[in-house]
């Protein structure tokens, strides 16, 4: 499931109709449509109504023809669900499903049976935003969407011990490669329709399920929350945006004041085994370098995203006085140490600390690592001046170059 979640979030936005939103009480929708190739049977709408309330409303076909009403607040996201290939399995793959938009409107829509996804939907306005945007994606979700099914398929065999073999890890680690860049024309095409788009609700899904994924936190977050007009700020999807922005800000600032390796805390020393069985102890290098952790795993594709950077920092200020200590916290121990020889990732020290998910895991209980990636840096007397988190967090890499620059010698 690496990517499956992405893509969701992708597909999945909110509508934008003035009228619906100006209102203080509930307003009406009419949906009304036919399902070609099918005359009978069940349809499933899926929305989020007043107050966040999930709604899941069934209508039967007659000669192949479907009426929902319902009552909303504001705009959502909406599925619609026919005669899925895949019972009780939630697939946003299955022919017979689709992600669309719901508005205090009268909307028709036109489906295949198994072809939702080219359903012809009218009376949206939201949905004529989206589909701008999907049409933006459209080339890198075509490479994109199986790349996901066949990582899911071999994580499935993996997880379960059924195949782990040396062939099929390798052909998920070329996944994770291909879907780095893929990656980034999605959040590229994402990033300049919310800058183009300030009042749409396909903006605030955007952002907040950026925000729900802890791919952006902090001030970025708070940054593009700000892009945003005040209608969407207020709206659900927005309030649900700033409360989480806050959290993490406040959870940060604790931190910075003194909480778990803080800014401006002692990094606490650590004692770890490294690739060959090496031992590797942080306080040796204490009045001597500058230390970047880096908590990373061979199966987090930003983390892996994130190599090629951390390698321009170490060629341009290893030097300098400047050591880069990876923290592995993979599942597998031994599928760690083969990415390790395969990509030629031992340039500087690589360590063990386990599975972040075990109850007593060392980043999380001595370094408040809750999430990957993640770096931090140290000072060559021990204490910690800078924390970057976030896979939107591009300024990661520039951060810690900026302080790099500004203490290691000219």
């Amino acid at each position: 499931m690496l990517l499956r979640t992405l893509v969701c979030f992708i597909i999945i936005a909110l509508g934008n109709n003035p009228n619906c939103f100006s209102r203080q009480k509930e307003s009406r929708f009419v949906l009304t449509g036919k399902v070609v190739g099918r005359d009978t049977g069940r349809l499933i709408l899926s929305y989020i109504s007043e107050g966040g309330k999930q709604v899941r409303d069934t209508a039967m076909l007659n000669n192949g023809y479907f009426s929902f009403t319902g009552a909303l607040t504001e705009p959502t996201a909406a599925t619609m669900e026919g005669n899925l290939q895949s019972p009780g399995h939630y697939n946003i793959y299955d022919p017979n499903f689709v992600v669309f938009f719901l508005e205090c409107s009268k909307m028709t829509m036109v489906l295949k049976e198994n072809d939702y996804a080219h359903a012809v939907i009218t009376g949206s306005v939201t949905q004529q935003e989206n589909e701008i945007l999907q049409r933006q994606l459209a080339p890198a979700l075509r490479v994109l969407v199986p790349l996901d099914n066949e990582y899911s398929k071999l994580a499935r065999l993996y997880n379960s011990k059924k195949d782990t073999s040396a062939a099929l890890q390798l052909r998920m680690d070329e996944i994770i490669r291909q879907v780095g860049p893929l990656k980034k024309e999605i959040n590229g095409i994402q990033n300049n329709f919310l800058a183009n788009h300030p009042d749409s609700y396909v903006s605030a899904d955007i952002l907040n399920s950026w925000i729900a994924s802890e791919s952006l936190k902090g001030d970025s977050a708070m940054m593009y929350y700000s892009m945003t007009t005040k209608r969407i700020r207020n709206s659900l999807q927005g309030q649900q945006a700033l409360i989480k922005i806050t959290s993490n800000l406040k959870a940060r600032h604790a931190a910075e004041k003194g909480g778990i390796a803080g800014v401006g805390s002692q990094a606490p020393d650590f004692l770890l085994t490294g690739t060959h069985g090496k031992l590797v102890k942080l306080s040796s290098f204490k009045r001597k370098k500058y230390v970047l952790l880096d908590f990373w795993a061979s199966w987090c594709g930003p983390c892996r995203e994130n190599t090629p950077e951390i390698k321009e920092l170490y060629k341009k200020y290893q030097q300098k006085g400047f050591e880069v200590i990876v923290i592995s916290l993979d599942y597998d121990r031994s599928r760690w140490l083969k990415v390790m020889e395969k990509e030629k990732l031992t340039i500087w020290p690589h360590t063990y600390a386990g599975d972040l998910s075990t109850p007593k895991n060392f980043a999380r209980e001595t370094y408040g690592v809750l999430e990957i990636p993640q770096l931090i840096l140290i000072d060559k007397e021990g204490k910690i001046i800078g924390r970057y988190a976030g896979v939107h967090d591009a300024s990661s890499g520039a951060a810690v170059s900026d302080e790099l620059m500004r203490c290691l010698p000219k």
